[in-house]
């Protein structure tokens, strides 16, 4: 996937964040490794802007937190970690997209059956 927005940006944060057990974090470099395709004459690092303002947003939307060794952040300063924000039970609507909690490796070891995402 090639980086041509902020758009491809929130998707792929979102995307990256329904693949993660349920609190878990992504790195924003993540986001732009993921954005970026591979071989491209855009480095990653150059896509960082694309994604911090997708973070932005999705904090602005209450869709996203953040936070850095363990300690929530406000806003983006200095390094940080992004997690889905908390989720109803029922899971979290974004657009015509759905997306639901994994349950941790607990839950998982107990026989719970993971919620999937409903295909978009």
């Amino acid at each position: 996937m090639a980086a041509t927005g902020i758009d491809d940006a929130r998707a792929g944060l979102l995307s990256l964040l329904v693949q993660r057990e349920a609190g878990a974090t992504i790195c924003p470099s993540e986001v732009a490794r993921l954005i970026t395709a591979e071989g491209a004459a855009t480095h990653w690092r150059e896509a960082m802007p694309l994604v911090h303002a997708a973070v932005d947003g999705l904090i602005a939307d209450g869709l996203v937190r953040l936070s850095w060794k363990g300690q929530d952040m406000p806003t983006r300063s200095g390094p940080y970690r992004i997690r889905v924000a908390q989720m109803a039970s029922d899971g979290l609507q974004v657009g015509s997209r759905s997306i639901h909690s994994r349950p941790s490796r607990a839950s998982s070891e107990t026989g719970e059956k993971r919620s999937r995402p409903e295909p978009g």
